[in-house]
């Protein structure tokens, strides 16, 4: 009996820790805290935002390729402000022209308290109010980091866009790494829409390092629309 003990125990104590069904609470928490900074809520500091898009429509002579890099810094009491570094349109710097009319600088006090995320829908992700609105399978563990497919938990309405994807996290530290995801079910109109977030961490902050936006749509022979949009952001300086 003793020796059965003693082979038992230190193999007790090397067995890994058990797989978590789902993403953590806080984990998921810290995604949707990082994805915040984009509207300026609980955080003040720097940071420098570029966005590629690709644009290929129906009616339009060619595709359209835009670039933008700002300068965003947001104070302490919440007002955000914004400097236009470099805008390029097909191939043309308009950096020049964007800024003799006044488009370089703007102050954005009342934006920063806004529930926008404008370029992207939180309704794919399991994030938020509509957490909920999501179920999980179970976790996979590999080289330390955990992943799980989300699934919507009912069928939604018409008119909801809920999603299916991925979000993976870092089992030591509990922060997300990235969350992919695309529409759950078949939309008239649209073939294809889907969104990636990769996190990264500059000191105690959290942030979305880059979001990766891809959407086709139309109508046949009538109407047909390729989106393609990246952003990332780099230079994050807490204050």
């Amino acid at each position: 009996m003793l020796a059965a003990l003693a082979v038992a125990v230190p193999l007790a104590l090397a067995a890994p820790a058990p797989v978590p069904q789902a993403p953590p609470p806080e984990t998921m928490r810290r995604a949707q805290a990082a994805l915040d900074l984009l509207d300026g809520r609980g955080f003040a500091g720097s940071y420098r935002v570029t966005v590629k898009a690709h644009v290929v429509a129906t009616g339009e002579d060619g595709p359209e390729d835009t670039l933008e890099i700002e300068d965003v810094t947001i104070a302490p009491d919440g007002t955000r402000t914004t400097h236009l570094i470099r805008a390029v349109e097909d191939g043309r710097d308009v950096t020049a022209k964007r800024l003799a009319e006044g488009d370089g600088d703007a102050d954005h006090e009342e934006q920063v308290h806004r529930d926008s995320h404008e370029s992207f829908d939180l309704e794919l992700v399991p994030l938020g109010v509509n957490a909920p609105r999501y179920v999980f399978a179970a976790a996979r563990v590999r080289d330390g980091v955990a992943t799980a497919e989300f699934r919507p938990a009912a069928r939604g309405g018409e008119d909801d866009e809920l999603g299916r994807g991925e979000v993976a996290w870092d089992v030591a530290t509990g922060d997300p790494l990235w969350i992919a995801t695309g529409l759950a079910d078949h939309k008239v109109g649209v073939s294809e829409l889907s969104l990636r977030f990769e996190f990264a961490r500059a000191g105690d902050v959290l942030y979305p390092r880059s979001i990766r936006t891809r959407t086709k749509a139309g109508i046949p022979l009538i109407f047909r629309l390729r989106l393609a949009i990246d952003l990332e952001i780099t230079d994050l300086k807490p204050l």
